[in-house]
């Protein structure tokens, strides 16, 4: 386990797992080498990854595509191309970054648990606050779009730690942008939420959002070991048990538009989490 960072609302530990079976864990340096197995898709199809609980919380690995739904801009799909669990995924990689009204990585690509963890310990409160104010926005942007962006979404399943009180005073970017961006790269954010110091904050919302449209959560950041454990195995059985769905939808034009994806099972599923859905290719 990771330790705990001592300034919550300044960090984001963000990681690669990969969603495809049969890849060992690498070093940094091996990172734009490794040639891992392939799913290639057509333009027209999805390829949707969710996972799904019971009412204890824990992972479903028997589902039938026979007790779900899903609508894709409100219709069901044309075709149903693939249906399929994937279990114990490895996690690939991580990086540590620190954010404040600037973001700083402090911690580059690596499979070494003991430089993450130096990583997060050289989080210092203010240090990326030269000018004051958080730029929240900017910095999920930035590790979507710049460590994320040139993977290969059909052999990875990307996800980011963020730490946060949800509060943001200093973005160029806004939080739709952000969101956008993560949908692009396939990563979920999965939030441990500080809590917000101003009343009525706008905090709790963002990170509701962030977490919600990507298809991640959003957990309590409080001091219990015993609850952060709780929440790095719930957060880890999500990771490592998954299904992917493959789709052709009803109606795919080449304009870039965004596609709403529904997805909903049978009594027995508790919680079904995915994204909420993607954009369409362009012209």
């Amino acid at each position: 386990m990771l330790d705990k960072p001592a300034v919550s609302n300044l960090l984001i530990l963000a990681m690669l797992a990969f969603a495809r079976g049969g890849v060992s864990q690498t070093s940094v340096s091996a990172l734009p080498a490794v040639a891992p197995y392939r799913f290639r898709l057509s333009v027209d199809e999805i390829n949707l990854t969710f996972h799904a609980a019971d009412a204890q919380g824990l992972p479903l690995n028997d589902l039938k595509l026979s007790e779900l739904e899903l609508l894709d801009n409100g219709r069901p799909p044309r075709r149903i191309l693939d249906f399929h669990v994937l279990e114990d995924s490895p996690i690939r990689a991580a990086f540590v970054m620190a954010f404040g009204y600037i973001s700083a990585v402090t911690q580059i690509w690596t499979g070494d648990s003991g430089a993450l963890s130096s990583g997060v310990r050289s989080v210092i409160e203010g240090r990326q606050n030269p000018l004051g104010g958080t730029a929240l926005f900017d910095a999920v942007f930035q590790a979507c779009h710049s460590e994320f962006g040139a993977i290969d979404r059909t052999a990875s399943g990307n996800f980011i730690l963020l730490f946060s009180d949800g509060e943001d005073n200093a973005s160029h970017g806004d939080l739709r942008l952000a969101v956008d961006t993560c949908q692009h790269a396939h990563t979920a954010i999965y939030v441990f939420r500080a809590e917000p110091v101003l009343p009525f904050s706008s905090g709790p919302k963002n990170l509701e959002e962030l977490a919600t449209e990507t298809g991640g959560r959003v957990f309590h950041d409080d001091d219990s070991e015993v609850e952060i454990e709780k929440d790095l195995r719930m957060i880890e059985a999500d990771l490592r048990n998954q299904y992917v769905l493959v789709y052709r939808p009803a109606e795919l034009k080449h304009d870039g538009s965004f596609h709403r994806i529904e997805l909903t099972a049978s009594e027995r599923v508790a919680s079904i989490v995915a994204r909420s859905g993607y954009y369409a290719p362009s012209r």
